[in-house]
């Protein structure tokens, strides 16, 4: 699926882990698809503090030091990054029913609603 050109500059560390949380429960609640970009964005920023959780963990343990911590987290955001950009240009996605409600957000034992 084509869409418009990603942000010409993401930083994932420029909005807290539970900002991005909060966003992407927000479009969820409306019902945004998943191949929506701001979806991308959202699981990219969050991709991006689940990995820097530990990291920084680790520097204030001393058990590593903060340029390879910093070198990590150059990585990590280059990951998040080219996965973004993955979502902008992956024309190989189809469009389905997507799976809503309770099933959707991981519940067991609950009826999906697929719209």
């Amino acid at each position: 699926m084509t869409t418009s050109s990603p942000p010409a500059v993401f930083d994932p560390a420029s909005i807290s882990a539970s900002s991005w949380g909060s966003r992407l429960a927000g479009l969820r609640s409306h019902r945004v698809p998943n191949g929506d970009p701001r979806i991308a964005q959202c699981e990219a920023g969050l991709f991006y503090w689940q990995t820097r959780r530990p990291i920084d963990k680790r520097v204030a343990g001393g058990l590593m030091s903060q340029g390879l911590a910093d070198s990590a987290l150059d990585k990590v955001r280059e990951m998040a990054e080219a996965k973004l950009r993955e979502m902008y240009t992956d024309e190989s996605e189809t469009a389905g029913p997507a799976v809503r409600g309770p099933a959707a957000a991981g519940c067991e034992n609950a009826a999906a609603v697929v719209s």
